[in-house]
Order: C-alpha cells, then sequence, then structure tokens
C-alpha cells in the first residue's frame, strides 16, 4: 500500500465496516471516506490522528501515506534498506516479492491460461485447468533448454523450470502425477542455502506438495508440509501466504473430526498481522461453521454479520459463484443460530436472505439439505406439520456426501420426521425412523456425534413421553449423560463448550417435566 486511501479501504474491510459506519468513528461524511479511499483527496492531520487511534496504527506510518509525493519516491523508500522503523516488514520484505530475475523467469516460465501458482490451492477456490499444447508451447521449450544444457543456467532458473515443469504436469494429470517432481525439487531445496533458491520457490514447492499429499488422504504428510510452509511465510511476515497455510491446516483438523482444533486454527490464521480481506472472509467463514457445531450460536451470527459484508465486496478477489456460496452458507448457519436461540422473527429475515439468494445460484446438496433442516424446525414450531415433514424428505432424497457434514445431516432429518410422526400420533412410525438413525456411521467429529446423541435421545424421549413410558424415557436420558461424561473425560475441551450446556439444560428440563 503506497496511499492513505488504500490503507483506510484495506482496513475497514478487514473489520467489516461500511463507509457509512467508518465515517462516523472518523467524524466525516461517507462521501469524504470514497473520495479518500479513491486516492481523490488527502486527510488532514487531524483525520490522520484519528485513523491512527482507531485501527491501533502507527501515527507516523500514516502520516507517510498520506503525503501527497510520487509513487515512484515511496517505493524507493519501501525497498531502501534504511527504510524508516515505521515502515511495516511486510513492506519492505514479502515472500511474494521477487526480485527482476525471478519475475523474468516466471513471466517466461508460466502459461497466462494458467492460474498463479499461489492461487492455485484449495483456499483460493483452485480447480484443475486445462491447457493446449500450443499455450504451453514457449515455456516449455524453454524448459526443454533448462533440462538439456543445465550447466549454462543458475541453480535458481533450473529450479523454477523443474517448478513449472511439475506444475504443467499437476494440470495436465492431476496433483498425484505432479507429486514425485515436486517431492524432489523440495529434497533438492532443503540441502542447499537461502540465497541459492528465492524463498517464494521454496514456499510454492512445498505448499504444492502438501496439497499432493492432502489430495490422496495422507493428513498426517500434509500438515507437516503446510506446517513448513506457513514457517516459511512466518519468516518473512507474509501475512497472506501463513493464512493460506493455516487455512489448510484448519482443514485437516476437520477432515480428523477435530472441531475445537479447526476453529483454533482459524483464529490464529485471523490474528496473523496485516492479514489481507479475502484471508479474513475465508477463515471466519469456517470458523463459523465451528460455532454452530460448538452452539456457540450468537458467534455464529456475529461472524455471518461481519463477515457477509466481506463476501459482498466487489473488489475481494476469487469466482464470484464461490464467494456467493460462501455468502449463502453464513445466511444459512445464521438462520439455524437464530432458531436455537427461539429468535423467530431474526431468523425469517435470515430465511428471506437466503431465499433472495437462491435464485441467482443453485446450492450444492448439503447446503441444499442443511436448508431444508432448519426450514423444517421452523415450520414445526408453528405447527405446520404436513408443510414442515416436506423439507426433511426433500433433503434425504439429495446425494449427500459420506462426511461428518452428509451423515450429520441425514440423522438430523431423521430426527425431524421422527418428532413429526410423533406429533401426528403415529408413534410405530415414529419408532422406525428413529431406528433409521442407528444406522447412520459414527462420526469423526466427537462434538458432532455427541450433537447426534442428543438429537437423537431426545427425539426417543418424546416418544416414549408419547406412548406414556417414563420409565423408558428416563432411560434415553440417564445414557446421555453417561454418553456426555465419556466424551468429556476423552477430551476436555469439549466440557466446556455450549453444546453441552445445552444438553445438560435440556436434560434437567426434561427431567423436571417428568417429576411434575
Amino acid at each position: 500500500m503506497l496511499h492513505f486511501g488504500e490503507y483506510l479501504r484495506h482496513e475497514r474491510l478487514s473489520q467489516g465496516l461500511t463507509m457509512q459506519e467508518l465515517a462516523e468513528r472518523l467524524e466525516v461524511s461517507p462521501q469524504f471516506i470514497s473520495l479518500l479511499e479513491s486516492t481523490k483527496r488527502h486527510p488532514s492531520d487531524k483525520l490522520v490522528q484519528r485513523t491512527a487511534r482507531l485501527f491501533e496504527e502507527d501515527l507516523n506510518y500514516l502520516r507517510f501515506l498520506a503525503q501527497p509525493i510520487p509513487e515512484a519516491q515511496k517505493r524507493a523508500l519501501f525497498e531502501s534498506p534504511s527504510a524508516p522503523d515505521y515502515i511495516p516488514q511486510s513492506m519492505r520484505t514479502n515472500i511474494m516479492v521477487q526480485d527482476t530475475d525471478d519475475a523474468l523467469m516466471e513471466a517466461l516460465l508460466r502459461a497466462p491460461a494458467l492460474p498463479d501458482p499461489e492461487e492455485d490451492t484449495l483456499y483460493h477456490f483452485g480447480a484443475q485447468v486445462s491447457v493446449s499444447a500450443a499455450e504451453t508451447k514457449v515455456p516449455r521449450s524453454l524448459i526443454d533448454q533448462v533440462r538439456s544444457d543445465p550447466e549454462r543456467f543458475p541453480l535458481k532458473m533450473q529450479a523454477w523450470s523443474d517448478f513449472y515443469e511439475a506444475y504443467y504436469t499437476r494440470h495436465a494429470k492431476g496433483r498425484s502425477a505432479a507429486k514425485a517432481s515436486f517431492a524432489d525439487l523440495c529434497s533438492r531445496m532443503s540441502t542447499e542455502t537461502a540465497e541459492a533458491y528465492p524463498q517464494r520457490l521454496r514456499y510454492l514447492s512445498v505448499l504444492h506438495l502438501a496439497l499432493c499429499h492432502h489430495e490422496e488422504g495422507d493428513l498426517p504428510g500434509a500438515r507437516r508440509l503446510y506446517n513448513q510452509a506457513h514457517e516459511y511465510a512466518a519468516a518473512v511476515d507474509d501475512a497472506a501466504g501463513q493464512a493460506c497455510a493455516l487455512w489448510h491446516i484448519s482443514s485437516i483438523d476437520s477432515d480428523e473430526g477435530d472441531t475445537i482444533g479447526m476453529v483454533e486454527t482459524l483464529h490464529k490464521a485471523l490474528r496473523v498481522k496485516d492479514i489481507p480481506a479475502f484471508a479474513i472472509a475465508r477463515c471466519r467463514t469456517d470458523a463459523t461453521s465451528g460455532y454452530l457445531a460448538l452452539w456457540r450460536n450468537d458467534d455464529v451470527i456475529a461472524g455471518a454479520n461481519e463477515t457477509i459484508k466481506l463476501w459482498r465486496s466487489s473488489t475481494l478477489p476469487g469466482p464470484q459463484d464461490d464467494k456467493s456460496l460462501c455468502l449463502i452458507r453464513m445466511e444459512i448457519s445464521a438462520f439455524d443460530a437464530a432458531l436455537r436461540m427461539d429468535r423467530e422473527e431474526e431468523a425469517r429475515n435470515w430465511l428471506s436472505r437466503v431465499r433472495s439468494m437462491r435464485v441467482r445460484i443453485e446450492l450444492p446438496d448439503a447446503q441444499e439439505a442443511h436448508l431444508s433442516a432448519v426450514t423444517g424446525v421452523l415450520l414445526i414450531g408453528r405447527d405446520r406439520l404436513t408443510q414442515a415433514k416436506k423439507h426433511p424428505n426433500a433433503a434425504l432424497r439429495l446425494e449427500l456426501p459420506d462426511t461428518d457434514d452428509g451423515n450429520h445431516l441425514r440423522v438430523t432429518c431423521q430426527r425431524l420426521l421422527g418428532e413429526i410422526a410423533v406429533l401426528e400420533k403415529r408413534l410405530v412410525d415414529a419408532e422406525a425412523v428413529l431406528r433409521d438413525t442407528e444406522r447412520v456411521p459414527a462420526l469423526k467429529s466427537a462434538v458432532r456425534e455427541l450433537d447426534r446423541r442428543g438429537q437423537v435421545a431426545f427425539a426417543w424421549v418424546l416418544l416414549h413421553n408419547a406412548q406414556s413410558d417414563s420409565e423408558a424415557a428416563m432411560g434415553v436420558l440417564d445414557e446421555l449423560e453417561a454418553t456426555i461424561k465419556s466424551v468429556v473425560a476423552d477430551d476436555k475441551r469439549i466440557g466446556d463448550t455450549p453444546l453441552v450446556a445445552h444438553l445438560e439444560d435440556r436434560i434437567g428440563a426434561l427431567r423436571e417435566g417428568a417429576g411434575a
């Protein structure tokens, strides 16, 4: 960032503020904020001071950005070895900032049709891209020259050449086909000094090798390599690289069933200094899914309100459809959380927002099922049972993945159908539906498995009470209490979650009701 307006826009988006909200805090008009962000106006020193206090930034740094001097002079100061201390380290040295030779090498070696290797990740919604032989003819001819006569080229040119050869293989044949080449390159660079190979190349090579391991299901290997990528990024204060690596680590936490660990890793990413707005949106979105699993319902709604503003921003990078899906995922989670807290009017507002987005984009089956399940809960609460049961039935007809998400949704929908059957006095049907939940495999996440068991247990209690079998109902509650104790004994972190508090409160209320 070379201008005060660029800094102002970055901080506003990072904190999820509208121009109106920022204007109120800085005591100026929204129109003036717009002019500042578009670098059409310069701030007064008093405004610079208020901005420094608001964002807890070094005042000298902001005064420097606010100076109306040519970009070339500012850039020269950033790159100078004698740059003042108030210039952030990330502005002076960055894993993604390359010298002229490296930039030229990449320009020659990378086919324009392919994405930047830095953005060809799960985190950036990356996908395999097909390129024709004609599109890679020029860079491949250079790669062939380097390989045929390596002594003519310096080590880093050889390494860049090998990296892009692997990168082309990744897009032509998939990550698994490129794994050995990325591994050889990483091994070679680990034996050389930092001066021999540029830091960006080290980062990209280990990141792509980690992605290969991740895709093959080697989670321990992928975690080790993502941690190495994070170390490379942290060593040079590269916020974007750190966030990317940590997000991938959090996805492994999720794959391994560690919901609490996933949230903690995402929180670590969000604490990285100067984290880009895209990273904030990406990490908050997944953290909000974790909050929902933990029954941190207030955090779900707060996270949705903050993050949706970022996903709506036209300046946020990424494919529009992917950004829209992240946005609607947040809205569905907020809809669910509001209903859990018995805030029906707020829940209906979230549902209206979801419906307005659905007309523009087709939802994946898992999100469609989540929306159907929560809509069913809303309709049950309003005693519209005939309409309510259509939604979980529709969800169960979708192709849900055989994952924790998919199986949790299956159980939720079966449990809703069981409760509806009880309310409609179809007790035999209710028992059959609830027995179907036993066929769903146990979930990897101890948190989500506990939530699933709680859902099913409370549905059985509803059925047993309808059958006037209080002994059986109390037996189900006893078993659930024993399950909670066992789960908490295995992982004490779970004992502090709102999920456990919710289950214990519900058990207490049911026992009290039975006693009355």
